[in-house]
């Protein structure tokens, strides 16, 4: 007999694609079928767009599964995994719509998968606004998820807004080939000392290396007077890379590593034409990175929400000491808890009032549970 849907709701606090990709990614983890409404009920423009639809093609076609009314505009899906499965898959992005935040959902279920898959991108961005840069998948996850050196991300071409045209290739090893299952614990709560500074600027089409050139200009100033928390200025490693797109594009992304492996990153991309002469970029990344140094959190804001899942699924207790709780992590810890049935403790730390601990004892998930034979 098959299981009644779990419904969930999809306008709930940060109430964007960020529901709906966690969602698909415990269903199919969990074998729960789900029906999610009120779709970015909120947003200017309710309901899936093109990019949703792929990160939902893909986990159907990964896990066999059922997907019903999947369509663009669309506030209500209906989704009922079957088993994850490895292979080589393809997904055509014919927008500019973010390959990382597909590779969100894709990921944790091929970590899952029996044997190596690929997936082949062709179309899409690799650096767009309000999505992660590829480069953190490939520079800055592994460092928190050991497992996710089995990744391997090859970028033949950039795709930056609004143009996309992106080509990337990922191969995902399933964790147990080095990891034993279940995943152990993440723990990150020593900030430890900074060992390096170390970034790029990245730029495409019409935009010269001068441009790239006084972007590092303008954030070396902003370390410079930083002395307490960057004692040498050879600790700062920003390199220039020039790259192939179908636009023109400037994109920046420092990040700050330490002896206890934290690693903390900023970015941001120029996503209009007229404001890729400015070195304002290189600027506005140093100002945020050095307020992350002196903060002393060991798991950036960008990071928090990605290890929810995965401190869920561990076996034993995580903890991460972070800053503020963003509201992607606040959605991300409500549909966890709703299909995983964990708790998550968010504690704020007596030393340090800007400082939070995020605290939860996992499920110790194996597949086998969720998909017996």
């Amino acid at each position: 007999m098959d299981k009644e849907y779990r419904q969930i709701d999809g306008s709930h606090l940060e109430g964007g694609g960020q529901i709906l990709r966690n969602a698909t990614v415990l269903s199919s983890l969990l074998n729960i079928p789900i029906e999610v409404v009120n779709i970015r009920a909120g947003r200017p423009r309710p309901g899936l767009a093109a990019q949703h639809l792929h990160g939902l093609y893909l986990a159907r076609d990964i896990t066999n599964g059922e997907l019903l009314n999947a369509e663009i505009g669309s506030t209500i899906i209906r989704y009922r995994p079957m088993k994850i499965m490895a292979g080589t898959y393809k997904t055509d992005i014919r927008t500019a719509g973010s390959i990382t935040l597909i590779l969100q959902t894709a990921i944790p279920l091929l970590l899952y998968a029996n044997s190596p898959s690929t997936i082949e991108f062709r179309g899409g961005g690799t650096h767009v606004p309000f999505a992660p840069f590829v480069n953190f998948f490939t520079d800055i996850l592994p460092d928190y998820l050991p497992f996710m050196n089995q990744i391997q991300i090859h970028c033949d071409r950039y795709g930056f807004y609004p143009q996309g045209g992106g080509h990337v290739s990922c191969q995902i090893n399933p964790a147990n080939l080095t990891t034993p299952l279940p995943l152990q614990p993440i723990e990150q709560i020593d900030f430890g000392q900074l060992i390096e500074i170390d970034g790029f600027v990245l730029i495409s089409g019409q935009i010269r290396r001068p441009i790239a050139e006084a972007n590092i200009r303008s954030a070396m100033q902003i370390f410079d007077n930083q002395q307490q928390i960057i004692d040498n200025k050879d600790r700062i490693k920003i390199t220039i890379n020039e790259c192939r797109a179908r636009n023109d594009a400037l994109a920046v992304m420092f990040t700050a590593r330490t002896t206890t492996n934290c690693h903390l990153s900023v970015s941001n991309l120029a996503s209009r034409r007229n404001e890729m002469n400015s070195d304002n970029y290189g600027k506005q990344v140093a100002e945020k990175l050095c307020h992350q140094l002196q903060q002393k959190c060991c798991v950036d804001e960008y990071v928090q929400d990605q290890l929810i899942i995965y401190m869920a699924l561990a076996a034993g207790t995580s903890r991460i000491i972070t800053g503020e709780i963003t509201m992607h992590t606040h959605t991300a810890i409500w549909i966890t808890e709703q299909l995983t049935g964990v708790e998550f403790i968010i504690k704020p730390l007596k030393s340090n009032n800007l400082l939070n601990m995020i605290e939860c004892k996992g499920i110790a998930y194996m597949p086998e549970t969720f998909y017996p034979s």
